[in-house]
């Protein structure tokens, strides 16, 4: 995993400016995309330094984390698997629902609830945390 000392954010043409920029030093390596593996270590870590060499950032080790998933591999095996267990849990606990009961669903057709059946301390949790807890 490698972070960018000086990302070009905010710029309109950022992420064009990225995509060009990395695209054209990836082909100079005769790789094709940022995804990077190799079963050769020596060649990785050469690759590793050329790239270090030509943008300014550091090495932050092995991917553990990516788009709010944990990234466990077994390299062995030669596997990867993606999880947001923890992010969910993370989610639920910042919202106070984790050990909250749970509702059975959907609810008798016709069912009217008023203010005294909502809960007092209303858990505030966003659109996206939503998204995410539905399909993890």
């Amino acid at each position: 995993m490698h972070r960018l000392l000086k990302p070009l954010y905010g710029m309109p043409s950022a992420a064009r400016a990225w995509h060009t920029t990395m695209s054209a030093f990836l082909a100079k390596d005769g790789c094709s995309t940022v995804g990077f593996e190799c079963a050769n270590r020596q060649v990785f870590d050469g690759f590793r330094a050329r790239l270090l060499d030509a943008f300014e950032g550091t090495y932050e080790g092995p991917l553990q984390h990516y788009l709010r998933c944990e990234v466990t591999r077994d390299m062995e095996k030669g596997t990867e698997y993606l999880s947001q267990t923890h992010y969910a849990e993370e989610i639920l606990r910042t919202a106070n629902l984790w050990n909250a009961t749970p509702r059975l669903t959907p609810m008798q057709p016709n069912t009217r609830l008023n203010k005294d059946d909502c809960d007092k301390n209303p858990a505030l949790i966003s659109i996206d945390d939503i998204v995410v807890l539905s399909v993890a």
